[in-house]
């Protein structure tokens, strides 16, 4: 029986019963003979089944799913099977001698899975959607603190998932550099398969690290743009057209951020990114014609500053009606 047939039959629930079948000697008897001991041998078999486990817990999580409140990941289930292969792998390596190269080879593999399931688990608690909704919410309400916690929200999940990302890199890199053909021989699940996982988690990854990192610059902007207004409230205004400037630069990022996300991001996303890149080019347009009638007023050429204040509010309309 080779090892994608067991896999097979094994289903989500693969067990050492299964595995057994498949490692033939490993953890059976040779043509009926007794072996002395076989604890090594069995431990190592049951670390193989909890791997495999557990690469299949992390996989069952749908990251495409249409709604991307339906996208539910439980950590603890392979975090289970992962200590326990950890615990198994320490036996094997008490019992068994000449085996160090495969021990040291399911460990690296193992550490992968870890960095795996903890990387899921970022992208799908469900905090990003959550988060985005707060932003909406302040720049609508426009109060200082509730724009202060929208930036200090997204701050720390930038940085979530920012920390988040340098891990799955090292990750990546380890599982490009496994042995293939050992894991092969020891029934790992193919690395292709996993590879495939690995992909799609790292496009999940990267558009909600593009979001993240868009409203970041987008809440700086907003931040210049009431910075201006208060300075054209105070009829400052060169100061006013300056801070509108720097806010029209920031969105205009934020907006170049939202306009390209990876095209293989999830679509569960889409939506959040026409809603970004909505009310970041309003505010873009906002800014610019703040900036217009401050220039005007520093002319004294009110009929203008009045027309591009006008159009300023109604972008300003725009962006929270997105």
């Amino acid at each position: 029986m080779n090892r994608r047939q067991c896999l097979a039959r094994g289903g989500a629930g693969l067990g050492v019963v299964t595995l057994a079948g498949c490692l033939g000697t490993l953890t059976g008897d040779d043509e009926g003979h007794e072996v002395a001991d076989r604890t090594g041998e069995r431990a190592l078999s049951r670390a193989v089944g909890e791997l495999n486990d557990a690469a299949l817990a992390i996989y069952e999580a749908d990251l495409d799913a249409a709604d991307a409140d339906d996208v539910e990941f439980d950590a603890a289930a392979p975090q289970a099977h992962l200590e326990q292969a950890a615990d198994y792998l320490d036996t094997a390596e008490s019992e068994l001698d000449g085996r160090d190269a495969d021990l040291a080879e399911l460990r690296a593999y193992a550490d992968v899975l870890a960095v795996v399931v903890e990387t899921t688990a970022v992208v799908t608690d469900g905090a990003l959607t959550d988060e985005i909704e707060q932003v909406s919410a302040a720049l609508e309400a426009e109060g200082d603190d509730d724009l202060a916690d929208a930036q200090e929200t997204i701050d720390q999940r930038t940085s979530t998932l920012e920390a988040a990302g340098a891990e799955f890199a090292e990750a990546t890199a380890e599982l490009a550099a496994l042995e293939e053909d050992r894991l092969s021989d020891l029934a790992v699940i193919a690395l292709e398969e996993i590879e495939s996982g690995v992909d799609e988690l790292e496009s999940v990854l990267e558009a909600q690290t593009a979001l993240a990192a868009g409203y970041d610059v987008l809440l700086g902007g907003y931040d210049h743009l009431e910075t201006g207004r208060e300075y054209a409230d105070d009829e400052d205004h060169e100061a006013a057209a300056a801070a509108f400037r720097e806010a029209k630069q920031e969105f205009e990022a934020a907006t170049e951020t939202f306009e390209s996300p990876d095209e293989d991001a999830p679509s569960n996303l889409a939506e959040a990114f026409d809603t970004a890149h909505c009310q970041s080019h309003n505010l873009t347009d906002a800014a610019a014609n703040f900036a217009a009638a401050a220039d005007a007023s520093k002319e004294y050429d009110l009929s203008t500053a009045q027309q591009r204040q006008s159009e300023a509010e109604d972008a300003l309309e725009a962006a929270r009606a997105c």
